[in-house]
């Protein structure tokens, strides 16, 4: 920013009011947020400000964007430069994106000085950075551990450290996979991968559906203990309206050219708000240990 001769602006606290407030006197130019706050300052400028917002440059990253608040930005704020970015505080910007009109679905392409690999998905055994997997299928991301940008390890940490880094690559614990044009996809974490009656399932891709239902606001995937399939498939949802209910969504599921049969949630449950991190990310860790206000509570 100080190259540039710009000024940056930090709050306390991520107020819509405020930060719309702030950009008009300041003349902000450039916004660069995670998607939970651009989700309130739509939804303050839809009910309170009354007209759209021209920004010049949009930028976020902590969380995927759902495709329709990514052209509902779009359609807001009007920006001539729109890019996400997909990285991680051991190292920094990973990929970013600078096509979402084109690909609003993907995480883009490598950084500069940064290169990427998709290997087996194993947590029962060390898989190694050769273990490479064809584009289109499904592995954990792994991270060229040569970069600048790459951190030198966890403080007093060594055996966290050395089960990250091996061979001279980073191992993200994040799930994707690479696309035919080069362009990665996120798919969730390794460690929320559900096994289901044999049968991987990764809960992005569920929710990606999901989410195109018109009464869907929000919606969250994990797996839940079963008898019979070890875990089955649960979304926890946030309703937009009143009115939806598990057997409208199971249907869409099952009509839905995208997923398939064994891929559906077998379990619905309706809730006031999906539990996050202040970065933005899903806490499904509350969801599965019931850490939640369910539509039953909130009557």
């Amino acid at each position: 920013m100080i190259l540039l001769n710009g000024t940056a602006l930090f709050l306390p606290r991520a107020d819509p009011a405020e930060i719309l407030t702030l950009a008009k006197s300041e003349r902000i130019t450039a916004l660069y947020l995670v998607p939970t706050i651009y989700y309130d300052l739509l939804k303050h400028i839809k009910e309170k400000a009354g007209s759209n917002f021209f920004v010049k440059k949009l930028a976020y990253a902590g969380a995927p964007m759902p495709v329709r608040m990514i052209k509902e930005c779009q359609q807001v704020f009007s920006p001539e430069v729109f890019v996400s970015q997909y990285g991680c505080t051991e190292m920094l910007a990973i990929t970013i994106n600078c096509q979402l009109e084109k690909k609003p679905a993907a995480a883009g392409r490598p950084a500069l000085q940064t290169s990427i690999r998709i290997v087996t998905a194993d947590n029962s055994k060390e898989v190694m950075p050769h273990e490479i997997l064809p584009p289109g299928k499904i592995g954990e991301i792994i991270v060229d551990a040569s970069s600048p940008q790459t951190f030198l390890g966890y403080l007093k940490n060594p055996l966290q450290t050395n089960k990250v880094l091996r061979q001279g690559w980073y191992f993200t614990g994040d799930l994707g996979y690479i696309d035919q044009e080069g362009d990665l996809h996120l798919m969730g974490r390794v460690d929320d991968m559900i096994i289901s009656g044999g049968e991987n399932v990764y809960p992005q891709e569920v929710e990606q559906v999901l989410l195109q239902h018109p009464k869907v606001k929000e919606v969250a995937v994990t797996g839940l203990p079963h008898k019979r399939f070890g875990e089955i498939v649960t979304a926890f949802v946030v309703p937009k309206e009143k009115g939806l209910n598990s057997r409208e969504l199971e249907n869409f599921c099952l009509e839905h050219p995208e997923l398939a049969r064994f891929k559906r949630p077998r379990s619905f449950v309706f809730i006031e708000e999906i539990p996050k991190s202040a970065a933005g990310k899903v806490l499904r860790t509350s969801l599965k240990n019931g850490r939640i206000i369910t539509n039953k509570e909130m009557e």
